[in-house]
This record gives structure tokens, sequence and C-alpha cells, in this order.
């Protein structure tokens, strides 16, 4: 009796060891095709640093896809960013990545590209996922600048190039037979193509309070000088006299040479006001200091300000910067 025991025993534990093993490759089948089992988390869209992820944020808002942020933890801009493998697997696990282009986020680019696995989505043109979705596609080349979002129209349009490809995205998805893989059916499919249509309608409407704003400010042919390139698509957008321009993507001191070049436009100019971004202004402090004019420091949009819901941030933020320069401009 007890060997017969003993031998049901065995036989079961041997039966649920391959179950288990079954279950580790199909777990590991399913991550290695980019995607989530039907049972587990939803499935992701990734950003590659925060202006991309507010924008994915609104368009998906309602549907089951869920959005990341690669660059969580960044602070500032990401034009020198390393990807971790942490990162790499993300993307990797990701149905599409978007970014901002004009080679602001190319680390994010070229990992999409060294992506191995995904689904193919079309043979032809060779779209396998993760899918690059591009928010600069149709306008990157005729601007040197790369911090689109700071000016309202160019962010209306990486909105409108952000929802085009997910929704080319997930026509193609639809397509194919991949809904054992997915947990998304043809149905559930046409409800998200949707409601990114509807979100990136009622989104690209809500800009329209920043606009609201911007015609109240006196502001027009007011000289600056701007201590952040992000900084100076937002004082053009305001109709300020842009005199000079310094790609401040860290936090420190200006070399002797630029010092002189800054100091000199601003004595020539007569320039009455610095814009900085926050965190990043040492120098203009000193500059500011030393030449007796008022600083203005402002949020460049590249993180969080804590306050508020994700969706809303870049419009919180943008107003809270026209209400700051309306403030300080006299």
């Amino acid at each position: 009796m007890f060997e017969k025991k003993f031998g049901f025993l065995r036989i079961y534990f041997i039966a649920m060891s391959v179950l288990a093993i079954v279950a580790v490759i199909t777990s590991f089948v399913l991550m290695r095709l980019g995607m989530k089992s039907k049972s587990s988390e939803k499935m992701v869209i990734s950003a590659s640093f925060y202006p991309e992820y507010v924008i994915a944020v609104n368009l998906l808002e309602g549907t089951e896809v869920g959005v990341s942020n690669l660059t969580a933890n960044v602070t500032g801009c990401v034009h020198d960013y390393q990807l971790t493998t942490a990162d790499m697997k993300n993307i990797e696990e990701s149905i599409a990545v978007v970014i901002n282009g004009g080679h602001m986020d190319h680390f994010a680019a070229d990992a999409v590209e060294k992506a191995s696995g995904g689904l193919v989505l079309d043979e032809v043109n060779g779209v396998k996922t993760p899918v690059l979705i591009n928010t600069a596609k149709s306008f990157e080349e005729e601007y040197e600048n790369p911090h689109y979002w700071m000016n309202v129209g160019l962010y209306e349009k990486q909105i409108s190039e952000a929802a085009d490809g997910l929704v080319d995205m997930f026509s193609l998805l639809k397509n194919k037979s991949y809904s054992s893989l997915t947990g998304i059916d043809n149905d559930d499919i046409d409800g998200i193509i949707s409601k990114i249509n509807e979100n990136e309608s009622n989104y690209i409407s809500k800009l329209s309070e920043i606009s609201k704003k911007k015609d109240e400010l006196n502001v027009s042919g007011v000289k600056v000088v701007c201590f952040h390139e992000a900084l100076e698509y937002l004082a053009e957008d305001l109709g300020m006299s842009v005199k000079a321009s310094l790609d401040m993507d860290y936090d420190t001191a200006l070399s002797a040479g630029d010092l002189k070049d800054i100091e000199d436009t601003i004595k020539k100019e007569d320039v009455k006001y610095i814009l900085a971004a926050t965190g990043y202004t040492t120098a203009a402090e000193k500059v500011a200091s030393e030449m007796g004019i008022e600083l203005i420091v402002l949020d460049a949009g590249t993180s969080s300000s804590g306050e508020g819901a994700i969706k809303d941030s870049y419009i919180n933020m943008y107003l809270s910067n026209l209400n700051i320069i309306a403030g300080a401009v006299k």
C-alpha cells in the first residue's frame, strides 16, 4: 500500500513539474514576442521621456493599453541618456515606443531597431513590434531645435503624429491573428482606435486654454536671452524677441568666451530679461547679477512638477510659465 501511494505521489509531482516547465517556457516565448499573456498585465506603449509620456497618456486614456515612461527618473533633457538593461527589457516587451524625434531621444530609436523578437505586423515593409512612433516625423527636418513641445503649434502636431502612428499600428495588429497573444480581439482594437481619435480631438481642444492666456499677455517684442533652448520656443511663441539662446542641458558655468559673448549681446541689445529653466540656473544667476537684469525661471516641461494629474501636466506647466512671465515683465 505504501509503495502504491509513494508511486502515485511521485507521478503527481512529476506531472506538476512538467506543467510548471511548460508554463515557464510559454511565458518566455510571450515575453520574447514583446507581448503580455492574456491573463497578465495589459499591453504597454513606452515613451522615451516625459513630454511624450504625457502625450501617450492622453491619447490612450480610457483604453486597456498601459503607458510607461522609459526615463521616469530623469528630470532634464535626455540627449545623452544611456539605456539600462531594464530599459531594454521594457522596450522589447512594449508594442510601440513613442519618441520626440529630432535626434533628441536617439537612444530609444536605436534600441527599437536592435530589439529582438516581436510580432510581425507588415511583412512587405518589415514592420514589427515594438513599433517606433516619431512624433516629429513630418517636420523634424525643418527645425534644428528639437524641444518642439514648448511651441504649442508644434506640440499639437506631435499629438497628431502620435495618434496617427498608434492608429496605424493597431490597424496592422487588427489584420493579424494575434488575439491569443495580446488578449485583444478585433472589436477591442476598433474600440481602442476610436478612443485614440476621440482623445486626440479632446486634448488638442483643451490646449485652447493656453491660447486664451497667451492672448492676454502683452510681451510682444520684449527682448530676452534664453539659457535653455526649450525656452527659445516659448519666447518666440509669445512674440518675444530672442537675442541669444544657449543650449544649457547641464547646470554648468559658462566658458569665458561664452560669458563675454552673452554679456556683449545683453549690452548691445539692451536686454532686460534672462529666461532660464528650473534646475539650470547657475550660469543665468551669475550673468543676471553681474548685468543687473531680471532672471525669470521657467519650467521646460521635461519632468513632472508633482502637482495634478499627469494628463493635465503640460497645460498646467505652460499656464504656470505664462503667469510667471506676466508677473515678471513690466
